[in-house]
């Protein structure tokens, strides 16, 4: 990070803050993707037929 720092002339513990605020985001935005995409494969997982199949849907 030291490095990164100086390259970017930035302050060491602004890039660390913004480093680790960047990682929360990330951490937040992800695990809600994720939960999306397991709920929807267990919907697809049940299906019995194409029309059940085709009703699902991906919404934000």
């Amino acid at each position: 990070m030291k490095a990164i720092s100086i390259s970017r002339g930035m302050n060491l513990k602004d890039l660390c803050d913004k480093a680790i605020l960047k990682a929360t985001l990330y951490r937040q935005a992800i695990g809600g993707l994720i939960g999306k995409r397991q709920g929807l494969q267990d919907k697809i997982e049940q299906v019995k037929t194409l029309e059940e199949l085709e009703s699902i849907v991906w919404s934000d």
